[in-house]
């Protein structure tokens, strides 16, 4: 779905006066909150010659939070865990933006992550066709997330909370649908942890 169609469908929803720069930042606000569950998965490969002393900068496309996975020559390398040392074969975020690769010998590898673009203003397009045809990097089926989370936004700043909870409660659902579709789709569900 375009910038174009999800600004039509925001306007119609809430039948109020906001401006299409105002509704933007709500877009952008809810793309921050739910992309990484609904976003295009995409990868983002580099080369060892990239990488100093273990340590790689992610581009700007890729967020920390919405990496789902690296390969290294190949093989899927472990995040590293918290309470643990950082053994060969694992990958950690040292800080912002930094990805500490701890793998001795391989020549190059990618990242398996989830790809949401943020929607430009219209004075930051370089023209109408440009602004109006803005895909945000999210699946036609989770698009509603992006709606719901835009129209919450607004319910906040209109200081309208029951209209606020709803459309958040409805946003989550859509995730939460989302979610559930990945697993089935893949065959496996993840991995729970006994902390009793």
């Amino acid at each position: 779905m375009k910038l174009i169609d999800i600004l039509k469908e925001l306007e119609i929803r809430s039948g109020a006066d906001v401006s299409e720069d105002q509704w933007i930042l709500f877009i952008n606000s809810a793309l921050r909150t739910y992309g990484r569950y609904i976003g295009y998965m995409q990868r983002g490969g580099f080369h060892q010659s990239e990488v100093n002393a273990g340590i790689y900068n992610l581009p700007d496309v890729i967020k920390e939070e919405s990496i789902k996975g690296v390969w290294i020559s190949g093989e899927q390398i472990l995040p590293a865990r918290y309470d643990e040392d950082q053994r060969e074969g694992t990958y950690c975020i040292v800080e912002p933006g930094k990805l500490r690769i701890n793998v001795s010998d391989w020549t190059s590898g990618y990242i398996v992550h989830n790809s949401v673009a943020e929607a430009k203003t219209r004075d930051k397009s370089n023209s109408d066709d440009e602004y109006n045809g803005q895909d945000l990097g999210v699946d036609d089926e989770y698009i509603n997330a992006v709606i719901y989370g835009a129209l919450a936004e607004y319910g906040e700043v209109a200081e309208d909370i029951e209209m606020a909870n709803n459309y958040r409660s409805k946003a989550l659902d859509v995730v939460s649908r989302a979610m559930q579709g990945r697993y089935q789709k893949r065959g496996k569900y993840p991995v729970t942890k006994d902390v009793m």
